[in-house]
């Protein structure tokens, strides 16, 4: 390349003039030159750039073109000029002039030459794979067969008679740029424009369903999987309860958290508040004090998977009583649907008040209570004071005249009580039912899955190291360690995805295609590394810079932080810092024997070099 210099640029120095060179070729040859995989030499025949970059005393210009070659790697070296002769030579001005170029269009289109190139050995494959023979009877056999210059046709459209030929074609028109990964029916027809075989549309079919980045990346568009499995009905009041906590609440009297407890028969609560979010130890006080010394001790207590029902004290507290903890299953909060429903009821109540109770929530509580358990409960028939004690508590001191009767037996409250809780499970099934019917409505069945199959996890609820539009929609493939209930499933995973295993059908997906393995780690120089595929992002702890880095042949949830001095891809890193300029990064080599550190450079970008103060020389 050469140019001419404008008027300002021919009143550079001379050392600036030979500067500019390497300024304007370093601009027009970055994306060569950025992430180069070794150092790039530069030479020259002015001697003094070679110590340029480490001069003390620069213009304002020449640290300007310091900071823009600070983005390269690169050594200037001294070369003579009669020994650097085709550079030299284009500084020289040149007298002849050269003959007008004459142009011919093009016989091959341009946009059709790459298609030549990669199709020739393709032609050259169907050609081999039978004999000429074969070709002239296997196109007699149809008369929509045909050969044309040695290739075999099937009513216009190219045979593909093996099925390694076949997998370049799926390549070419599902996984290449081009194509865009499309859907079973898209392809197809991509494919049938061009090509043909027998089973074809099957071949599609389960090629697509065996395409490991569809599988990543897509939207499920199908109904949620897993039809509606009710919990069983209790055959008394608080033999299963349930457990849930509202947080977030101002703090009054230094409470800000409220325990939810919830007899699954009855549909009774207690609203219980708390100071924090209490401890295993704790918990279990609280359920000692305020509900089994009311209503005995639980068969079953149903709660989410929060650290307090993780504790070895609360399985053992359990399991000294004799009482069975049932965690739900995670992200589906269908499994324990009262308490959650319970919650939103109490919220809109304390809402309700707001202006009264917002400083005074926890001496509101009570009526909160009181208030929810004398409301008629759609599912039971009855409201859970009813259900649970046989009468209406008196709420309103107002005194309704009524028929004098006689008092009744206490067998026959007993009978009465009997009969209501008998009432309240037969309006349970019947609300279940209903409940299944409606639900099951808008979900399908979920495939059922036996242990050691593999599936894909949705990301929906798992929480990236760096989050943005481009993070795939399922991970994995993991195995099926464990079938839970009909819709619950336990999975392996390895020991960097530290998240419970047990997971909804709904956020699975059965993985179609022969797994292949992980890729093994390679020895260097005695020990074991895997291969790095490209640097995701980078921090600084401290004093130390740190990159986050994928893994070829793994997934995005084995990304991993590693420190700089772990990471051997030289040329991955470089690659990495110009394009996210913003990241903190090592210190970058302007030339031979100088370093400058690139947050540096940063900031002086960012201060768009504000000329410093000079002073005159006389």
């Amino acid at each position: 390349m050469s140019r001419k210099l404008n008027k300002a640029e021919k009143n550079y120095v001379i050392a600036e003039k030979e500067l500019l060179a390497i300024r304007d070729a370093f601009k027009e040859w970055r994306h060569h030159l950025l992430g180069a995989k070794y150092t790039v030499t530069v030479y020259t025949d002015h001697r003094n750039l070679q110590f340029m970059s480490s001069a003390r005393l620069l213009t304002p210009r020449q640290l300007r073109w310091m900071l823009f070659f600070a983005e390269f790697d690169f050594v200037v070296t001294f070369q003579p000029g009669k020994d650097n002769r085709k550079a030299d030579a284009l500084s020289h001005q040149e007298s002849t002039t050269l003959p007008a170029v004459q142009t011919s269009r093009a016989i091959i289109a341009p946009d059709k030459v790459l298609c030549i190139i990669k199709t020739e050995d393709f032609f050259e494959d169907i050609r081999n794979s039978f004999t000429v023979e074969k070709w002239q009877a296997w196109a007699q056999a149809d008369p929509k067969r045909s050969i044309k210059q040695g290739l075999p046709f099937y009513d216009a459209r190219l045979f593909v008679p093996t099925t390694k030929l076949r997998k370049i074609v799926f390549h070419w028109l599902h996984v290449i740029p081009t194509a865009g990964h499309p859907g079973a029916p898209k392809t197809l027809e991509l494919i049938q424009r061009y090509f043909w075989w027998p089973t074809l549309t099957k071949d599609v079919k389960t090629m697509v369903n065996n395409c490991e980045v569809c599988a990543r990346t897509k939207t499920s568009h199908s109904k949620p999987k897993g039809l509606l499995h009710s919990l069983p009905t209790p055959s008394r009041p608080w033999e299963h309860i349930s457990l849930d906590f509202i947080t977030g609440l101002p703090v009054v009297q230094q409470h800000s958290v409220i325990l939810v407890v919830v007899d699954s028969l009855t549909k009774y609560g207690h609203f219980i508040a708390c100071k924090k979010l209490p401890t295993s130890s704790e918990l279990a006080t609280i359920l000692l004090n305020r509900v089994v010394r009311y209503h005995g001790l639980p068969k079953v207590i149903l709660s989410d998977r929060g650290s307090q029902f993780a504790y070895n004290f609360w399985k053992t507290w359990c399991k000294t009583l004799q009482v069975t903890s049932t965690l739900s299953t995670s992200h589906h909060p269908q499994t324990d649907g009262q308490t959650e429903r319970l919650n939103q009821t109490l919220k809109q109540y304390l809402r309700a008040y707001a202006e009264k109770t917002l400083n005074s929530w926890t001496s509101m509580l009570w009526l909160a209570e009181l208030a929810y358990n004398n409301s008629f409960h759609t599912s039971t028939g009855v409201t859970p004071f009813f259900g649970l004690f046989g009468y209406h508590p008196d709420t309103l001191h107002i005194t309704i005249p009524q028929e004098s009767s006689l008092t009744p037996a206490v067998s026959e409250i007993i009978q009465h009580l009997h009969q209501t809780q008998k009432s309240i499970q037969q309006h349970l099934e019947k609300a279940k039912q209903k409940y299944k019917k409606h639900y099951d409505k808008k979900h399908c069945e979920g495939p059922q899955y036996q242990p050691g199959d593999k599936v894909w996890l949705s990301t929906k609820h798992i929480d990236f190291k760096t989050k943005h539009m481009f993070n795939p929609k399922f991970i994995g493939p993991y195995t099926v360690l464990q079938q839970i209930n009909p819709v619950t499933y336990k999975l392996q995973f390895p020991k960097s995805l530290r998240i419970h295993p047990v997971f909804h059908t709904s956020l699975l997906k059965k993985a179609v295609q022969k797994v292949r393995p992980h890729p093994a780690p390679v020895l260097v120089q005695g020990e074991e590394e895997y291969e790095v595929k490209k640097v995701l992002d980078s921090k600084l702890r401290g004093r130390n810079l740190w990159y986050l880095i994928p893994w070829k042949g793994y997934g995005p949830e084995s990304n991993s932080w590693l420190s700089a001095s772990d990471v051997h891809a030289p040329v991955l890193v470089r690659r990495f810092h110009p394009l996210n300029p913003d990241k903190p990064g090592p210190r970058a080599r302007l030339g031979e024997g100088s370093t400058v550190n690139t947050r540096t450079v940063r900031a002086l970008r960012a201060s768009r070099m504000q000329k410093p103060n000079t002073r005159k020389i006389k």
